[in-house]
């Protein structure tokens, strides 16, 4: 399966993307988890990254673990949570 996602900022408004998010697509980009390529087939152009096999294994691994945490939390503050008032 091949997912692909579309990351852009909007000009008009002279917004610059943020160095950071560039940062770790590049860094990404060459632990070779993810490619990326530019599609000029509009006016604007734009810069399309998809996951590698790679980064699909990293992501499912990474997915478990937090879901292991999470879980892990819920039943540590389910005592707690319990009695506590309904959030309004």
């Amino acid at each position: 399966m091949t997912e692909t996602i579309e990351v852009w900022v909007v000009t008009s408004f002279g917004c610059k993307p943020c160095e950071h998010v560039k940062e770790r697509l590049h860094r990404l980009e060459a632990e070779r988890l993810i490619r990326s390529r530019w599609d000029t087939a509009s006016r604007r152009r734009r810069k399309w990254y998809e996951l590698t096999a790679t980064g699909r294994r990293t992501l499912v691994r990474q997915a478990r673990q937090w879901h292991e945490q999470v879980e892990c939390l819920r039943r540590i503050l389910a005592p707690i949570l319990r009695g506590a008032p309904e959030p309004a």
